[in-house]
């Protein structure tokens, strides 16, 4: 009896799809459940039962859209001005530090040059990593 490497690909691929797929599970149901409530509701006040439509699950996620559309439109525009503020308060706080490390990053050539010459010299064979 094989045992499969602890860590492998394959737990990593069962993780990911764990991963998208259970979102994508939880947004159906919630869809399928608006679309379902929505339903009932509009028979019940035209006076018939909604097993009678024999919806299918489609039908019932598509209900759900014209009930979902707003409040989730109102989410999304929310979340990007959450976003945009947090995206400029964090560029605004780390401007300084940015600078220091641009410099820095500017003025490095002056230790990699002579690293690179004593590579080209010294140990030949690796002097083609110095060239660029």
């Amino acid at each position: 009896m094989t045992r499969p490497p602890a860590g492998g690909s394959g737990s990593e691929r069962l993780r990911t799809i764990a991963t998208v797929l259970s979102p994508l599970a939880v947004a159906t149901v919630l869809l399928y459940y608006f679309g379902w409530v929505r339903t009932k509701v509009q028979a019940t006040a035209l006076g018939y039962d909604a097993q009678i439509l024999d919806f299918s699950t489609a039908d019932y996620v598509l209900k759900s859209v014209n009930v979902l559309y707003l409040p989730l439109t109102i989410t999304l525009v929310v979340a990007l001005i959450l976003y945009e503020l947090h995206r400029r308060l964090l560029a605004s706080k780390y401007r300084a530090i940015k600078q220091r490390l641009s410099t820095l990053l500017l003025r490095s050539w002056l230790l990699w040059l002579p690293v690179c010459v004593a590579l080209m010299v010294f140990v030949p064979p690796l002097g083609w990593c110095a060239i660029p």
